[in-house]
């Protein structure tokens, strides 16, 4: 499934983003000053792992981004006014160590359009391509080299790392267009609701994207080309009543809401593949060969993708994530930050309890995930959640750090101190 997800400029310092792909330091975030002892198994190999580490300039509610072998910052206008300009500055992570903290210069700076308040930045094959929101949706693709604007489109940028790319717009008429990544050209575009449409990718490409308009047909389209390749008839009695739909491998999953019942369509000829009475369903994840519906107001269920039964049910968990090749783990919220549990993907049941951390924003399956709690004397230890057995690998203590952390590129990046200068800390990781 997709998660549209910008980063936020509300004047916070303190704060991170979510992807996917690439995340933002726009959001506030609850950073842990205590805790030295580590309530978790330690591999022998733990250890520093930093190749380098640089600072770059950064004002109070800047958004950064990772990807690439490229660090973006993009600085606040001076005002809050709605027609002031952010700038996207962009500079090189440097690959090499040094003694001492390196600073890097940019590589170039553009003005973005004016009254955004949330992007996102992702290095792609054919430049940079940024998405602004604000007072419209707009995506750039910028010239990795030079920065100048190759094209403009409406919409918010879905990437799949192909020759295309999908834009969604979620204001006024909400739609949804495919255009040729190189050149911004047009090849189709159809409306959509703001949460009755998603796609699916087979081998990390888009290769369907399924709709659900309201009071009409529930539809799978080719992503090259948007033809209708299947259709659910109303007429037939088989259509859910819905307010969104979401594609999870080969399922189209969707909510009736009376009564308040999941309902799993095979994205190949929509033939209904089960039902499941479920109330206030928020999001559905992976969790390992299980499904895992998230409540609306949190709580988690883990669901056989074959039949729709409940296997497991965790009222407590506000979250997982599930790391490909590696653990299953379960995020509880608690007063200082968020206590971080390895999951038995079948039962459901604590196989370890890591404590309490701060997640470093996570999209992508096949990247580690990243932790960060605080460091005796001040900073982050960052360390990596690696095994079922609730192990955990320490990857750096990031002196001067504070929070915000983000990661992308082999690298990560973090708000420092406003006493040791601020800006933002960039460590490379092996």
């Amino acid at each position: 499934m997709t998660l549209i997800d910008l980063g936020d400029m509300d004047g916070n310092t303190d704060a991170r983003a979510l992807p996917p792909p690439s995340r933002a330091v726009g959001r506030p975030v609850r950073v842990a000053l205590t805790v030295l002892l580590v309530l978790v198994t330690l591999t022998a190999s733990a250890g520093p792992v930093v190749q380098s580490r640089a600072t770059v300039p950064a004002a109070a509610g800047a958004a950064v981004f990772l990807s690439g072998e490229r660090l973006f910052v993009v600085q606040p206008p001076p005002t809050r006014a709605d027609d002031g300009r952010s700038e996207l500055v962009t500079y090189p992570v440097p690959q090499r160590a040094a003694p001492g903290w390196q600073r890097p210069e940019p590589l170039w700076r553009v003005p973005l359009p004016p009254g955004s308040r949330s992007w996102r930045v992702e290095v792609v094959s054919a430049g940079v391509l940024v998405s602004v929101s604000g007072r419209e949706q707009t995506t750039l693709l910028l010239d990795a080299d030079t920065g100048r604007t190759r094209w403009t489109a409406p919409g918010i940028a879905i990437t799949d790392g192909s020759d295309q790319v999908l834009l969604q717009t979620l204001a006024n008429q909400p739609t949804l267009r495919a255009v040729e990544l190189a050149t911004g050209r047009e090849r189709w575009a159809v409306p959509v609701p703001m949460t009755g449409v998603d796609q699916r990718f087979r081998d990390g490409v888009i290769d369907r994207v399924v709709r659900a308009l309201p009071g009409g047909p529930v539809e799978v389209l080719d992503s090259r080309t948007g033809s209708v390749l299947h259709q659910l008839d109303p007429s037939a009695g088989q259509r859910p009543i819905h307010h969104q739909v979401q594609v999870a491998g080969d399922l189209v999953l969707m909510v009736r809401s009376r009564p308040a019942t999941l309902v799993a369509y095979e994205v190949d000829g929509l033939r209904q593949r089960w039902s499941t009475a479920l109330p206030r369903v928020g999001r559905v994840t992976p969790c390992g060969v299980l499904l895992c519906v998230v409540g609306q107001t949190g709580g988690v269920r883990a669901l056989d993708p074959a039949t729709g039964a409940v296997r497991w049910y965790a009222d407590e968990l506000r979250a997982v994530l599930s790391v490909a090749g590696g653990p299953l783990v379960g995020i509880r919220p608690s007063d200082d930050g968020d206590r971080i549990q390895v999951l038995d993907p079948a039962t459901g049941r604590v196989t370890a309890d890591l404590g309490t951390w701060q997640l470093v924003p996570w999209a992508d399956r096949d990247q580690p995930l990243l932790v960060t709690r605080g460091a005796a004397g001040g900073g982050l230890v960052l360390a990596e959640v690696i095994d079922s057995a609730g192990g955990v690998r320490i990857r750096e203590v990031m002196h001067d750090a504070v929070g915000g952390c983000v990661t992308g590129g082999g690298a990560v990046a973090c708000l420092l101190r406003e006493d040791t200068g601020g800006g933002v800390g960039v460590w490379q990781l092996d």
